[in-house]
């Protein structure tokens, strides 16, 4: 991304962004190239989380990608480029209901979940986000049970040669602190 105008660089990085840059699970040799009259330009998430680290001392590039969740988005729109999880909210969309336009494809990314103007220029979309989020990150084994209770993964040692097997499975039940200190 060396030696670029500021708007190719702009383009390039918002082009990551719309690949998924802007989620831990995206690798970071993710890349995108831009063909102009000179040269091919391309840089990888990990040339932005780089630099990105060098400027702001933290590796968080989400940040950045929401502040310009807006200008991000309507590039896409006007590149005609989907958003990161324009595929993943077509295919959740019920078939009663109809497909995503152009301009909703575009706005169909992860970071533009708590956009407002994506709120106000597509709401459906704004909606379809937050589902897609919930489906993600709240599991349906957890959307039945206690709220005031969390499950969690207990490691158990193996019993004893002889021994009788350890109490509970391996999902165990553990009530939220009451707020006193055990002394």
């Amino acid at each position: 991304m060396n030696n670029c105008g500021d708007s190719l660089a702009a383009a390039l990085i918002f082009m990551l962004f719309l690949r998924g840059a802007a989620s831990q699970n995206t690798p970071d040799s993710i890349n995108v190239s831009i063909t102009t009259k000179e040269a091919i330009i391309s840089t990888s998430k990990r040339d932005l989380l780089v630099t990105y680290q060098r400027v702001t001392g933290t590796v968080y590039i989400r940040r950045l990608a929401e502040y310009f969740a807006t200008d991000i988005s309507r590039f896409a729109e006007r590149y005609n480029k989907d958003g990161d999880l324009a595929v993943q909210i077509t295919l959740s969309i019920p078939l009663d209901q109809p497909p995503l336009t152009r301009a909703e494809r575009a706005w169909c990314s992860s970071f533009n979940q708590r956009n407002p103007v994506c709120q106000q220029l597509f709401p459906r979309v704004s909606q379809l986000l937050v589902a897609d989020y919930k489906r993600k990150f709240f599991k349906k084994d957890n959307q039945n049970s206690n709220p005031t209770t969390t499950t969690k993964k207990i490691h158990k040692p193996s019993p004893k040669k002889g021994g009788k097997p350890a109490k509970g499975g391996k999902n165990t039940v553990i009530p939220p602190p009451t707020g006193r200190k055990n002394k």
